[in-house]
């Protein structure tokens, strides 16, 4: 049966997932890729190399169309050949968070994950003191609405180097 975007749904594995629009496979597939090349290719001059995913989300996805899941962007960037030396999740949905946290637990970096339980423009500040100054950071910064304001990108990316997603 078909599942509403505006609301979450239930995967296979009975925890909740967000549900979308077809073009989401695509988008969480160039956004994995993207990570991994990013964190292989960095490593060499940023030893120290941070993901953060500020709308993080249940950590898997179904498709509106009843034709499929898979596995969001925080679980598939878990995945990347070389890790990221830290990662950071956002998630203000208490259904959600608790749902990612037990789909990541199955990564055996589920250590370096640090857990933001809160509204991504609150948590903005306290990743950016986190980060070290030497490292790299790559950014995954997609809201499903207009939830993110450009004072909290400020934040966040100030004085830190960080690539944009």
């Amino acid at each position: 049966m078909p599942c509403d975007t505006r609301k979450p749904t239930v995967a296979s594995d009975n925890l909740v997932a967000r549900c979308v629009g077809p073009w989401s496979r695509d988008k969480v597939y160039y956004i994995s890729h993207y990570a991994d090349i990013f964190s292989r290719s960095m490593i060499r001059k940023f030893p120290k190399r941070e993901y953060i995913d500020l709308f993080a989300g249940p950590g898997r996805c179904v498709l509106s169309d009843d034709s499929g899941e898979f596995e969001g962007s925080p679980i598939a960037v878990l995945k990347t050949k070389v890790p990221f030396s830290r990662y950071h999740f956002v998630e203000a949905g208490q259904e959600e968070m608790s749902a990612l946290k037990a789909r990541a637990r199955r990564s055996d970096r589920f250590d370096n994950v640090s857990w933001y339980h809160e509204d991504a423009n609150l948590a903005a500040e306290k990743i950016r003191r986190s980060i070290p100054r030497e490292a790299l950071a790559l950014a995954l910064i997609d809201p499903t609405g207009l939830h993110f304001r450009f004072d909290s990108l400020k934040t966040l990316t100030g004085d830190r180097q960080m690539d944009l997603i």
